[in-house]
């Protein structure tokens, strides 16, 4: 279910709580370079991110740890946050960088020409 149908509730407790708890994304693909931005404000990436890539595939973990204060009021989401998403045909698994900076994960890595038209082999007999 879009998102957007929660946004007008007028307070966060009554929108659904995966709206809280999950990990917002967004990719683009441009000039040779597949681009993902995931907000994860609050994490420490020294010890609380892990971005993994194999076979084709994109792992993002968070983790959020709480302070171990006693809270009046606490809304904040703790624990594990965790992503996979496809890489695009094409995507060198070797290239990928990321960077966190003020919230925002960015992962940037290239993508080598475009994906091979569909054309028939001829088969060979002797």
């Amino acid at each position: 279910m879009p998102r957007e149908l929660w946004d007008w509730l007028p307070w966060p407790g009554m929108r659904p709580w995966r709206d809280a708890a999950s990990m917002r994304i967004e990719d683009s693909l441009d000039d040779g370079q597949y681009v993902i931005r995931a907000e994860l404000p609050g994490i420490d990436p020294e010890t609380g991110l892990a971005v993994t890539v194999s076979n084709g595939l994109l792992k993002i973990h968070a983790e959020r740890r709480s302070e171990s204060k006693t809270h009046r009021h606490d809304e904040f989401s703790y624990g594990s946050f965790d992503r996979i998403l496809p890489l695009p045909e094409g995507a060198d698994e070797g290239s990928v960088t990321a960077r966190y900076d003020k919230g925002v994960l960015e992962i940037r890595m290239r993508v080598e020409g475009k994906r091979a038209e569909p054309r028939t082999v001829p088969v060979e007999t002797e």
